[in-house]
């Protein structure tokens, strides 16, 4: 019997739109939790999720049954 096994790991990294607006700080932990929620609610894995008040960065796997536009668009639609 023949098993195969996938696992793409990819790097992502948000930047807010203008310089001048920042996540409060306060806010990050919620922020990277729920992040790390929405990949979960689409079979990835969320190894890492950090970041500071003008950029995050997401180390995570992706998912077989979804493309890497549909998945950077899921989470920065969701995260925003």
């Amino acid at each position: 019997m023949s098993h195969s096994f996938t696992n793409i790991n990819v790097h992502i990294i948000f930047h807010v739109k203008h310089t001048g607006c920042e996540i409060k700080k306060e806010d990050l932990p919620r922020l990277f939790h729920y992040i790390g929620g929405t990949i979960r609610s689409m079979s990835g894995c969320a190894y890492m999720v950090g970041g500071r008040p003008d950029h995050l960065h997401i180390l995570t796997s992706l998912p077989l049954q979804v493309s890497m536009a549909d998945f950077v668009r899921s989470i920065k639609a969701n995260a925003s």
